[in-house]
């Protein structure tokens, strides 16, 4: 499965062609959602219904465990959004992909799914 970020789902709307990961995770029927994903693409105006019709969605994390996973990163690690450390968290504890176009969410991804259990 392939979670899809906002900053990819934004990338495929704005090429002719669209994104090929997405495209790809789309066809291959592996793409998954977020509540937050989808709420950012509301609040962009995004075609939201016709971008997520079938794909289904991840659970937002409590709280208190996003909270929890953030005291464990190191530092220099927490240079990221609210929302992007939550959908980094979803794919690790869900063992999801992580399809984004946001360079410092896909290198916390990349540098904990070494560490984390898949």
């Amino acid at each position: 499965m392939t979670l899809v970020d906002t900053s990819a789902w934004v990338s495929h709307l704005k090429q002719s062609e669209g994104h090929p990961g997405v495209i790809a995770a789309l066809e291959a029927g592996v793409a998954i959602g977020h509540p937050f994903v989808e709420g950012e693409l509301l609040l962009s105006g995004a075609p939201v219904r016709v971008l997520f019709g079938g794909v289904p969605m991840l659970p937002i994390a409590p709280h208190h465990e996003i909270v929890a996973f953030i005291d464990r990163l190191p530092k220099p690690l927490r240079r990221i959004g609210w929302v992007d450390i939550h959908l980094v968290y979803a794919a690790l504890i869900h063992q999801c992909d992580l399809l984004t176009a946001d360079a410092s969410q896909s290198q916390l991804y990349r540098e904990l799914r070494k560490t984390h259990s898949r």
